[in-house]
């Protein structure tokens, strides 16, 4: 193994450390590794939407009590409910994204171009 595959694993085993990590703990790797402003509420939003597919996956899509943990004041339905899910929450969800994107965007331009 090379010094550079080395470095690649390191940061894969990083990268994938993170995505698994806390909603708040990844925002603030973001924050601090990519110098990405996360206090937007778009990413409070996108906290949730990535709840809402947790408790999809891992809860027969009902909420529980890690997805209210994880949401606080964004969940949308107590523990014990279904959510809906509907063309607005998916239009919803779409433009959350696309507006993370624009600051991601935004943030890696003018701090590292």
């Amino acid at each position: 193994m090379t010094i550079k595959d080395a470095r690649l694993s390191i940061i894969d085993q990083r990268l994938h450390a993170v995505s698994y990590a806390r909603p708040a703990d990844y925002l603030r790797f973001l924050q601090h590794v990519a110098h990405i402003t996360t206090n937007d509420d778009a990413f409070a939003e996108y906290v949730e939407i990535k709840a809402t597919r947790d408790i999809i996956v891992h809860s027969a899509g009902i909420a529980n009590s890690i997805y209210t943990t994880k949401v606080g004041p964004k969940a949308r339905v107590d523990a014990g409910v279904r959510p809906p899910m509907d063309a607005d929450y998916f239009d919803h969800c779409v433009a959350t994204v696309k507006r993370i994107s624009v600051i991601v965007k935004e943030d890696i331009e003018q701090h590292f171009t």
